[in-house]
Order: structure tokens, then sequence, then C-alpha cells
């Protein structure tokens, strides 16, 4: 069966560019429409497997918090100490510290080219005393928030009792450019 010729007056050109026309106009919408889906799914398939992640290591990280908070307990880890704010007193904070700890001997001194920082420095310390004492000591600077972090750590074995020296960051809360004396 053949379908009927079109007449003459018949825009079948016009027709046709305006069905190709409202094509493209289509693709063009729902192509980045589709684009936005498909990134959408791959977010939602990823949080999915982040949340699956979490469920699985949430009971280990439990039984390591419980861990931990054991060591801190048989250690005898202080409370948090406030955030000194001036040089003197966090070199005070951290000899006290020293203290509870058990190390032997210690001392403490500004890095000279981080006296420039605005209220962080770093210290760097020389420190001896069993390995015992030590971890104690790490433990008791890692529960102060004022401590931002440790730059380095040299052991250096010896007879009697290991030799470290170490760079730790602090921060104070004394204004910017103000002495106090």
């Amino acid at each position: 069966m053949r379908l009927p010729p079109a007449p003459a007056w018949f825009p079948l050109r016009a027709l046709a560019l305006q069905g190709v026309a409202a094509l493209c106009v289509l693709l063009f919408c729902l192509a980045p429409l589709r684009y936005c889906t498909w990134k959408l799914e791959a977010e939602i398939k990823e949080l999915e497997n982040r949340i699956q992640v979490q469920e699985t290591l949430q009971p280990l990280m439990e039984g390591l918090n419980a861990r931990r908070e054991e060591t801190r307990r048989l250690l005898g880890a202080a409370s948090p100490l406030p955030t000194p704010d001036t040089l003197p007193l966090i070199i005070t904070s951290l000899q006290e510290m020293v203290s509870l700890s058990g190390m032997q001997s210690s001392r403490f001194v500004p890095a000279a080219e981080t006296v420039v920082e605005k209220n962080r420095i770093r210290l760097d310390g020389t420190l001896s005393g069993p390995p015992e004492n030590f971890r104690r000591l790490v433990l008791l600077l890692s529960e102060q928030p004022w401590l931002s972090g440790m730059e380095f750590l040299n052991v250096t074995p010896s007879e009697a009792h290991p030799a470290y020296s170490l760079g730790i960051w602090a921060t104070f809360t004394q204004p910017a450019n103000i002495l106090r004396h």
C-alpha cells in the first residue's frame, strides 16, 4: 500500500527541517540531563560504598578506641592543660608534662626560624629516659589541643637510656606582635 502523494502546496521541506530542529533541541536538552543523572547515580553509589565501609569499620574503631582509653589509663594520661598565652608558659607546660611522664632530663628551646610565625612556634627539645616514659610523654603531648604536631623525632641509643630529640609545634593565645614582660 502506497501513501498518497503530498499536495504541491504542502511544505514538506519546512516540516522536515522543523522536525530535525525539534529533535536537535530535544537532544541538547536531554543529553545534559542524562549526564547529570549518570553523575548523581555515580555519587550515590560512592556514598553507599562509603557508608558500607563505615558500617564495617565502626566495630573495629570502637574496639580501638576502647584499647586507646585503656592504654591512656594504664599510662596515667592527664587531662589537657590550659592553652598557654605566652612562650614561657608553653615551655613551663612542656616541662610539667616531662616531669609527669618521668623523663630524666629535658630542654626545650624555640626554633629561631619559627619565631616569626603568628601565634605558632616550633620548640626543639632534647630528652633522655626509658622508652616507657617517652611513650607516656607522647601520650600526654597528644592530649594537648595547643600542640599541633611533631615535626621530627630522633632517637639515639645509649647504655643507660635512649636520648630523644624532637620538634613540637605549639599554638599560644597571645595576640601576634605583642610582647609581655
